[in-house]
């Protein structure tokens, strides 16, 4: 990615062309397709591909991305694929990348007023982590 990825309202497409635009490799056709699925609520199991496969991304700019909608999803659709948002935020929490450790901890504070819950299951995983892994902070 050649710089940080900047707010711009995403542009109405269809479901096909958002597929198309997440397989890509063009990181603000990804990035518009990520944030137009988060915000708008159309289809949730699409959603939810489209946060697992933008999490998986090389460039970290699309996984911190990927972390920030899981906040949006919630907001939308009242509900998140809870085991990939685990994954996704226990492994952006642990890896050291500034983006992706700053938009897991936004994350999980929106999580500890909506769904305490799952904010305690991801803290115990991240400290779970913590304590395995000596060199972690």
């Amino acid at each position: 990615m050649s710089g940080r990825l900047e707010y711009q309202a995403p542009v109405e497409v269809s479901q096909e062309q958002r597929a198309s635009a997440l397989a890509s490799g063009d990181e603000r056709k990804i990035a518009d397709a990520m944030l137009f699925c988060a915000l708008n609520g159309e289809d949730y199991e699409f959603t939810s591909k489209a946060l697992v496969l933008c999490s998986r991304s090389e460039d970290v700019s699309i996984r911190a991305l990927a972390v920030i909608c899981i906040s949006h999803i919630l907001r939308v659709f009242g509900r998140i694929p809870e085991g990939n948002a685990e994954d996704i935020l226990v492994s952006a929490a642990t890896s050291g990348l500034k983006p992706l450790t700053g938009n897991a901890q936004s994350v999980l504070e929106d999580l500890s007023e909506w769904r305490l819950d799952l904010h305690k299951t991801i803290l115990r995983r991240i400290e779970q982590y913590n304590q395995d892994d000596p060199s972690a902070e």
